[in-house]
C-alpha cells in the first residue's frame, strides 16, 4: 500500500514508546529499527544534558 502523504514517523514511534512499548518489529526494510534506534539515542542525549544542569 502506498501512502498518499508523509507520516510523522518520530511522533508515531514516540507515542507507543511513551506508553512503555519497548519492542518493535520490522516487516521488511529496517527503516523502523533505525528510526527507533535514532529516537532512543536522542532521548539518551537529552537526558544526559538534563542531568548535567
Amino acid at each position: 500500500m502506498q501512502m498518499a502523504s508523509p507520516m510523522p514517523w518520530v511522533d508515531s514511534i514516540r507515542y507507543p514508546m511513551g506508553r512503555w512499548v519497548v519492542e518493535f518489529e520490522d516487516m521488511g526494510a529496517s527503516v523502523l529499527s533505525k528510526t527507533v534506534a535514532a529516537i532512543k539515542a536522542s532521548e539518551r542525549r537529552s537526558y544526559a544534558r538534563f542531568l548535567d544542569h
